[in-house]
C-alpha cells in the first residue's frame, strides 16, 4: 500500500505492508489485504478496494461480531504513520538477525524509511525499523551484539530516542529447562514468558565455590504493576489455552508471509526429532580421536558436529510424556504441534549455557524455566517482558536446527501478547509555550560541533531528564534549574556540555544557548558582554552600565525566552564566592556589583537552565545550591574504542589494541585525543605508541605533556593533559597550601590504599611546624620511640625474635593513627582535625584522590606520576621523600604473626619508598636501615628468605657506614642475615658471618654476655644444618655451661635446652630429646605458668617426639589435650594452634583414623589460608601432609592438585633447590607415575635426583631414593616389579623417619624445631 504523508516536508511516499485480520471468524480471509500497487493513500483519504467485501460481511453479522469487525476496520483505517518518535509506545528488541527476521514478519505494517525522517537522539548508535503491531506503534531494534552489556547500552539509547515507550518485548530464542519446577515438560518450540529475571552469574567466585549476589541492591526488580496484571491472566487455564491458540494461528501467518515474500528460511516445525539426553551424557567424540574430549570436556570440533555425526547414543535419551502422547494415533510422525506457553523466572548470563548438569543445578537454585543472555541488560532500563522460543535444552547437544522455528513461535507469541496489552491512559501531549516578545533565539557557542564525540549517553540522558528536555509525549517536570558536571581535568566535561548544547539546539531550536568561559573573572565578563551585544540588551553600552547585572536581569525576564547557559571551567571557588558566604542563590545583588564574587550574577528563573562544568566538586556543589553534581568518570572500554576509531579513521587496529592504549592512559578522553594526535603526526601504530609509553614512567609523562590541537577546547587553555592538571596543582597550592603539600606527600607512596593515618599524621606535623603559638598539636607518634626504635633497643632479643619469629613483637604497638588527638577534646585539636578534613576534601573534590576501603585513599595513577615528575623537576622530591621515609620507619612494625595484617597493608608503601631511597644523612640512613630490617622480618615470617636476605644486606651496608663494623646494632643485623642464610640451606655463609661476629662480641662485651651466648646458639644451629651434629651438640653443651656458670637467667638456659633437644631429635636420639623436653616443660611451667604460649609450644614439641617414637597413644593424648587450651589461650587462627591441629592430624593418620586426620588437616589448611595466605611455607607444609594422606588413599587427582599448589608455593618462598621443594617434586613425580603420566614423572624425578645430588650429596638417602626411582622408571619395569619400598619413597612426609618434606618448622629443617611456636 502506498500513501503520502502530508505532515512531512517533501511529501515523501512510503511503501506500506498492511494485513487486516480477524482471527475468530471464518471470514477472516476476506479481511486480508496484501500489498497492491493500485492501492494508495493520498492526503488523508484512503482508498481500500478490498474492504468493500468486509463491509458486506459487516451488515449481516451479529452485534458482538460487528464490534470485532468494526475494530478491525478502524485499525485498518488508522494506517497513517506517527509524526513523532514519542508516539511509539512498544519496542521489540532482538539479539540475532534470525530473531529480527521473524519479528519483522509479525508486523501488521512496515513503514520503510520513516526512521530516517523521525531521526533519533544525539549519541544513539542504534538502527531502527518502524511499524505497527495491532493497535500499537512499534519500533524494532537489532542489537549490535549478544550479551547484557550490549542490551543495556542499546536500551538506554532506545529510551533516549523514543521517550514514549511503555513496554519492551525482548523477543527471540532461548535454552529451555526440560522439567522446570515440575510444572510440565518443556519441548522444543514452546514459548517462555518472563515473570522475573535472575542474573545467575552475578556474584563472587571463590576457590571451589560461587557466591551469588542476591541482596536487594544487586537483584533485578519485579515487573511494573501493569505488566504483572497482564501476565497473571495467562496463568489461568482458559486464558493460557486461548493465548496458545492465537500463537499457533500467528505462527501460521508468519509461515505464510515468509513464503509469499520469498524468504529463504523455512519457519515450519523441523522434521528432526526432539531429543533430550540425560544431563551428564556429554556431546563429545567417543571413538579414538586425538582431541581434548573427556567425560567432562568437549573439544571445539565436537561442538560443531551433530549428534548423528558423533554417534551420540540414543539409549541415553530421556523419555518425554508429551512426545509419546503426541505420537499415539497419529499417521505422520511430524504432525502439527501447538506450542505451549510457560511463565516463570528466566536466567540471564553473559555466557551460553551448554551443560546439562549446570543447567539443572542453577535452575533448581533459582527456580528457572529457561536461559538466555540479554534479559538482565534490558530489564531495569525499561518495563520489559521476555518472550522466547525454546530452540534447545541448554546442554552440550544443542544445535541450530530448531532456531528459526523457535524464533517464529516467539514472534507469534509477542504479537498475541500485544493484542492483550492496553497501556494505561495518561500520555499527555507536552506543549511548550514560550513568550519571546519579538526576540529570536540565539546560539552563542564558540566551538563547532565535535564530529568525533562518542558515548556518554547515560550522562547526556541524565542532564536532559533533570532539565526536562527528554522530548517525551508526557509532560516532563523540570527537576533542576542548575546541573553541574565535575571530574578530573581531561575527563571530557566540556565535550559533554558541547554535545548537549548541539543536541538541544537541534531538537529545540526555539531555545537559546549561551556559552560562558569561567576560568577567571575577565573571561566571565567578556562572555556576558558578548551576550549583551548579540541579544541587544538595552543599556549595555552605557558609560556606567554594569553589564553583568544587566545580563542577569535580562535572562531572568520573560523577554529572553527559554535558554540554556553553559558555564565552562568554573574551577576556582573564590572567583564566584567570597568568604562571607553571601554570594549564593537568592541573595540580593547591589546596584553596582562589579566587584565581589561572580555568583551574584548567575541568573535564577524557571524558564532558563544552567549547565556548569568544574574540576572542583565543592565549587559545583556551591553553584547548584547544594545539589550534588554529576560525576564524570573515565570512559568505559567500548567508548574508548569508539573514540579512537573516530580519531584514527584510517588506522587499522583491533579492539584489544585500543583497550590496551586506553588502559595505559586511564581511559581519559583528552589523553586519548592527545595520543591520537601524536600517532597521526608521527605515522605510528597504536602498538608503537604503547611501547613508547611502556619504556618508563618518565616517557609516559613526557607524552602526556605534548601539545596538540583539539575541537571544543578553549584556545587560551593548555591542551596537554599535564598542563591542565598543573593549573589545578598551582591553584590548590596557592589557595590551600596544606592540601598541595599533602598531594605531594602522597605521591611518595604506592598510589593505592594509602592509610588515612599517614595523611593525618603528616598534616598534624605540618601544622605544628607552622604554628608559632603555645598550643602544641600532638602527633600520633611519640618522638622517635616508634616500633623500630623499640626493636633496636635490645639487640640480643631482637635478633632472637628475627630468627624464631616469636611473639615479642606483640608488645610493641603498630601504627595506630591519631587517637591521642581525637580524645583530647581541645579546641586546637578540633580546628586541626577540621583542617585535615578540608585538605582531604579538596583533593577529592578535584578527583586527584578517592576514598577507598578500610580508611585508605587511592591516588589517580597518572596524577601520581605527574605529581612526582613535577617534584623532581622542582627539586622538592627529597624533602617529601624524607618525611615519608621518617613516617614509614616509625610505622612499619617488626614482621611476625601479631603484626602480619599491619605489615601486609604497609608493605607496598614501604617497598615503594625503599626502591627510591638514597639516604645521604646519618639520620636518613638510620631510618632506612630500621625500615629495611623490619621489612626483612616480615619476609622472613612469610618464608620469603631470599627477599629477607636482600633487605638485610642493604640494612647492613647502611649500619656499617653509620655505626661501624662492631656496633651492637650492626652485629644484630649480621645475626639476622645469618639466620636468613640458615633458612635458605646456606649454613656455610652463616658460619662465615657468625664466627667473626662471635669474636667481636667476646672482645667488646665479654664471653658470657647474652649477645655472645645467642650467637653461639646460632652457630650451633648452622652446624646442625651442615650435618655437623656432634659439633652442634658440643657447642650447645658449652653454651649451657657458660650460661649456668656466668649467672645467666633461667629463661636463657631453658632456650638452650630446647636447642639441644632439637640436636638430639635430628640425630634420632629421641629418648634423650624426650628427657630434655620433659625437663624443659617443667621449667616452662615454673617460670611461665601452665597456660603460657611457650609452655604450650614445649608440650607440642614433646608430642611430636612421641610421634617419632611411634608412641602414638601418648602423642595423641598430649596433643589433643593441648589443642583446646591453645584455642582458648591463643585463638583458633593463631599459627601455633594451626600447627597443633596439623600435628594431631599426622597422629590420626598414623593410627589409621583417616577421616579424622583429613577433617583436622582440612580445617588447619582453611584457617592457615585465611590468616597467612596461600603463599606461605606453613600453608605448603599442611598441603603436603594432606597430599600424602590422599596419595595413601589412592585419591590421586586430589593428591596431585595439592602437591602442585604446594610445589608452586615452595618454589616461590623457599627456592628451587630447597630440601622441601625437592621433596615435593619427588612426591609429585610418584603421583604422576601412578596416574600413568610416566613421561612427566620421569622428567620431574630426573630433575629432582640431580638437584638432590647437588644439595644433599650423592650418599644421602633421599638422593639415593630419587636416583633409584628414576633408574627403574627409565627401564619401564612392569607393575608387579614396583615393590613397596618404591611406594614408601613416594610419600616423603614428616611421618617417616626424618622425611625431608617435613616443613612444619619455622626454619624449614628436620631438627625437631617444628613445634616451636
Amino acid at each position: 500500500m502506498k500513501y503520502t504523508n502530508p505532515e512531512h516536508t517533501g511529501l515523501r511516499t512510503y511503501q506500506c505492508r498492511c494485513v487486516i485480520t480477524q482471527w475468530h471468524h471464518p471470514w477472516k480471509r476476506l479481511a486480508r489485504c496484501q500489498p497492491q500497487p493500485d492501492l494508495e493513500m493520498r492526503g488523508s483519504v484512503p482508498v481500500f478496494r478490498s474492504l468493500s467485501r468486509l463491509a458486506g460481511v459487516y451488515l449481516g453479522t451479529a452485534s458482538h461480531e460487528r464490534y470485532s469487525i468494526e475494530s478491525t476496520f478502524k485499525c485498518a483505517m488508522a494506517t497513517l504513520p506517527p509524526r513523532r518518535r514519542e508516539d511509539f509506545t512498544v519496542a521489540v528488541i532482538c539479539a540475532l538477525p534470525l530473531e529480527f527476521n521473524a519479528a519483522e514478519l509479525a508486523l501488521d505494517e512496515l513503514w520503510d524509511g520513516l526512521e530516517h525522517d523521525l531521526g533519533k537522539a544525539a549519541g544513539d548508535a542504534n538502527t531502527y525499523t518502524l511499524g505497527r503491531i495491532g493497535k500499537h506503534n512499534a519500533v524494532l531494534v537489532l542489537l549490535s551484539g549478544m550479551g547484557k552489556v550490549s542490551a543495556a547500552s542499546a536500551t538506554a539509547s532506545l529510551r533516549s530516542s523514543f521517550g514514549g515507550l511503555r513496554l519492551a518485548l525482548l523477543c527471540g530464542i532461548c535454552g529451555g529447562v526440560p522439567n522446570a519446577n515440575g510444572d510440565g515438560e518443556i519441548l522444543l518450540g514452546d514459548v517462555i514468558i518472563s515473570k522475573s529475571v535472575v542474573q545467575y552469574d552475578l556474584g563472587r567466585l571463590f576457590p571451589g565455590q560461587f557466591e551469588p549476589k542476591d541482596t536487594i541492591h544487586d537483584t533485578l526488580g519485579r515487573p511494573v504493576k501493569e505488566i504483572r496484571s497482564l501476565l497473571i491472566a495467562f496463568e489461568t487455564h482458559r486464558q493460557k489455552q486461548r493465548l496458545q491458540k492465537e500463537i499457533s494461528e500467528g505462527l501460521a501467518e508468519i509461515q505464510t508471509k515468509a513464503v509469499e515474500e520469498s524468504y529463504d528460511v523455512d519457519y515450519r516445525r523441523p522434521p528432526h526429532e526432539d531429543v533430550l539426553f540425560e544431563p551428564d551424557y556429554t556431546h563429545r567424540h567417543r571413538k579414538d580421536v586425538q582431541c581434548s574430549c573427556s567425560e567432562t570436556q568437549t573439544c571445539e570440533q565436537a561442538t560443531k558436529a551433530t549428534c548423528d555425526e558423533l554417534g551420540c547414543d540414543f539409549g541415553y535419551r530421556v523419555s518425554r510424556r508429551r512426545l509419546e502422547n503426541q505420537r499415539v494415533g497419529q499417521e505422520t510422525p511430524f504432525a502439527e504441534h501447538q506450542p505451549r506457553v510457560f511463565l516463570g523466572s528466566i536466567g540471564s548470563g553473559d555466557t551460553v549455557m551448554k551443560s546439562g548438569k549446570d543447567r539443572d543445578q542453577i535452575a533448581r537454585e533459582h527456580s528457572l524455566v529457561a536461559f538466555e543472555m540479554e534479559g538482565a541488560g534490558v530489564w531495569d532500563e525499561i518495563p520489559c517482558i521476555i518472550v522466547k522460543g525454546v530452540c534447545d535444552y541448554a546442554d552440550s547437544h544443542k544445535n541450530k536446527t530448531w532456531q528459526h522455528y523457535a524464533a517464529a513461535t516467539a514472534a507469534a507469541a509477542a504479537k498475541a501478547l500485544l493484542d492483550r496489552y492496553a497501556p494505561a491512559a495518561g500520555l499527555i501531549e507536552q506543549v511548550k509555550q514560550v513568550e519571546t516578545i519579538g526576540f529570536s533565539p540565539k546560539f552563542l557557542v564558540p566551538y563547532i560541533k565535535n564530529p568525533e564525540f562518542v558515548g556518554r549517553e547515560e550522562i547526556l540522558n541524565r542532564i536532559a531528564q533533570l532539565f526536562g528536555d527528554t522530548q517525551t509525549s508526557s509532560v516532563t517536570a523540570k527537576l533542576r534549574s542548575r546541573v553541574a558536571l565535575h571530574g578530573l581535568g581531561g575527563v571530557g566535561k566540556t565535550q559533554i556540555a558541547l554535545a548537549y548544547a548541539y543536541w538541544l539546539h537541534e531538537i529545540s531550536p526555539e531555545v537559546s544557548v549561551f556559552w560562558v568561559h569561567a576560568s577567571n573573572r575577565q573571561r566571565f565578563r567578556q562572555a556576558f558582554t558578548s551576550i549583551a551585544q548579540v541579544c541587544g540588551i538595552p543599556g549595555y553600552d552605557g558609560k556606567k552600565a554594569d553589564t553583568l547585572l544587566l545580563v542577569k536581569q535580562w535572562l531572568e525576564s520573560e523577554k529572553s525566552g527559554s535558554w540554556l547557559l553553559i558555564i565552562d571551567n568554573a574551577d576556582d571557588k573564590e572567583t564566584f564566592f567570597t568568604d562571607s558566604g553571601e554570594d549564593g542563590v537568592g541573595i540580593d545583588v547591589p546596584e553596582l556589583a562589579s566587584e565581589g564574587g561572580l555568583g551574584h550574577f548567575i541568573p535564577d528563573c524557571l524558564h532558563g537552565s544552567i549547565l556548569i562544568t568544574t574540576r572542583d566538586m565543592q565549587t559545583g556543589l556551591r553553584m547548584t545550591a547544594g545539589t550534588p553534581p554529576i560525576k564524570v568518570d573515565e570512559m568505559i572500554d567500548p567508548e574508548a574504542v569508539q573514540l579512537l576509531q573516530s580519531l584514527l579513521p584510517n588506522h587499522k587496529f583491533s579492539s584489544s589494541e585500543a583497550i590496551t592504549l586506553a588502559s595505559r592512559l586511564e581511559h581519559l578522553p583528552l589523553a586519548l585525543a592527545q595520543a591520537a594526535s601524536f600517532i597521526l603526526k608521527n605515522f605510528l601504530s597504536i602498538n608503537d605508541y604503547v611501547q613508547i609509553l611502556d619504556k618508563s614512567d618518565s616517557s609516559l609523562v613526557r607524552q602526556l605533556s605534548e601539545p596538540f590541537a583539539s575541537i571544543g577546547r578553549d584556545s587560551k587553555t593548555p591542551h596537554a593533559l599535564t598542563a591542565t592538571w598543573l593549573i589545578s596543582f598551582r591553584q590548590i597550592e596557592q589557595r590551600y597550601p596544606l592540601a598541595g603539600n599533602l598531594l605531594s606527600f602522597m605521591s611518595m607512596f604506592d598510589r593505592q590504599a594509602i592509610p588515612k593515618d599517614f595523611l593525618t599524621d603528616y598534616c598534624y606535623e605540618q601544622l605544628r611546624n607552622k604554628s608559632d603559638s603555645v598550643v602544641d598539636v600532638d602527633s600520633p607518634f611519640e618522638g622517635d620511640s616508634g616500633i623500630g626504635s623499640d626493636h633496636w633497643s635490645d639487640s640480643a632479643t631482637a635478633g632472637a625474635d628475627f630468627d624464631a619469629g616469636s611473639d615479642s613483637g606483640s608488645e610493641t604497638d603498630s601504627y595506630s593513627g591519631f587517637e591521642t588527638n581525637s580524645d583530647s577534646g581541645s579546641e586546637a585539636n578540633s580546628e586541626t582535625t577540621l583542617e585535615v578534613t578540608n585538605a582531604l576534601g579538596i583533593l577529592q573534590a578535584f578527583s586527584f584522590i578517592s576514598q577507598a576501603s578500610n580508611d585508605t585513599y587511592d591516588m589517580h595513577r597518572l596524577v601520581h606520576l605527574v605529581t612526582r615528575k613535577r617534584l623532581l623537576q622542582g627539586s622538592k622530591v627529597q624533602s617529601f621523600s624524607s618525611e615519608a621515609l621518617k613516617m614509614m620507619a616509625r610505622a612499619f612494625p617488626f614482621g611476625n604473626f601479631e603484626n602480619r595484617l599491619v605489615c601486609l597493608a604497609y608493605l607496598p608503601h614501604a617497598l615503594t619508598l625503599l626502591s627510591r631511597s638514597n639516604p645521604q644523612s646519618a639520620k636518613a640512613r638510620i631510618q632506612t636501615g630500621e625500615l629495611l630490617y623490619n621489612v626483612a622480618g616480615y619476609f622472613k615470617y612469610q618464608g620469603q628468605y631470599s627477599d629477607a636476605e636482600k633487605y638485610l644486606t642493604r640494612a647492613l651496608e647502611l649500619q656499617k657506614a653509620v655505626f661501624g663494623q662492631d656496633h651492637p646494632e650492626t652485629l644484630e643485623t649480621m645475626s639476622a642475615l645469618a639466620s636468613a642464610n640458615i633458612s635458605q640451606d646456606r649454613p656455610e655463609e652463616a658460619v662465615e658471618l657468625l664466627l667473626p661476629m662471635l669474636e667481636a662480641q667476646k672482645r667488646l662485651l665479654g664471653e658470657n654476655h647474652r649477645q655472645a651466648l645467642y650467637t653461639r646458639r646460632q652457630l650451633a644451629h648452622a652446624y646442625l644444618r651442615q650435618k655437623r651434629s656432634e659439633e652442634a651438640e658440643k657447642l650447645h653443651l658449652e653454651t649451657l655451661e657458660m650460661c649456668e656458670v656466668g649467672g645467666g637467667d633461667e629463661e636463657e638456659a631453658l632456650d638452650i635446652l630446647g636447642d639441644l633437644s632439637a640436636v638430639y631429635y635430628q640425630q634420632r636420639r629421641y629418648e634423650e630429646a624426650e628427657q630434655l623436653q620433659l625437663r624443659l616443660l617443667e621449667g616452662r611451667r615454673k617460670t611461665k605458668g601452665e597456660d603460657s604460649g611457650i609452655t604450650l609450644s614445649t608440650t607440642i614439641m614433646l608430642g611430636v617426639t612421641y610421634t617419632r617414637q611411634e608412641r602414638l597413644r601418648e602423642a595423641e593424648q598430649m596433643l589433643s589435650q593441648t589443642l583446646p587450651r591453645s584455642r582458648t589461650l591463643m585463638g583458633e587462627d593463631h599459627y601455633g594452634t594451626v600447627l597443633l591441629m596439623a600435628y594431631l592430624g599426622q597422629v590420626y593418620k598414623k593410627q589409621g583414623r583417616l577421616v579424622e586426620a583429613e577433617e583436622l588437616l582440612l580445617k588447619a589448611l582453611d584457617i592457615q589460608r585465611c590468616t597467612e595466605g596461600e603463599e606461605h611455607k606453613k600453608t605448603a607444609w599442611i598441603m603436603t601432609e594432606l597430599g600424602v594422606l590422599y596419595f595413601d588413599q589412592n585419591r590421586l587427582v586430589e593428591a596431585e592438585e595439592l602437591q602442585q599448589r604446594a610445589l608452586k608455593v615452595l618454589r616461590k618462598v623457599s627456592g628451587d633447590e630447597h630440601n622441601n621443594t625437592l621433596s615435593q617434586e619427588n612426591n609429585l613425580a610418584w603421583t604422576w607415575w601412578y596416574q600413568g603420566r610416566k613421561e612427566e614423572a620421569i622428567q620431574l624425578m630426573r630433575k629432582c635426583a640431580k638437584s638432590r645430588e647437588c644439595v644433599l650429596g650423592r650418599d644421602h638417602k633421599h638422593t639415593i631414593n630419587s636416583f633409584r626411582a628414576w633408574s627403574r622408571w627409565e627401564k619401564e619395569m612392569e607393575p608387579e616389579d614396583n615393590s613397596e619400598d618404591e611406594l614408601g619413597s613416594a610419600s616423603e612426609d614428616s611421618s617417616g623417619d626424618g622425611g625431608d618434606a617435613y616443613v612444619g618448622s619455622d626454619d624449614e629443617s628436620d631438627n625437631g624445631e617444628g613445634a616451636r611456636l
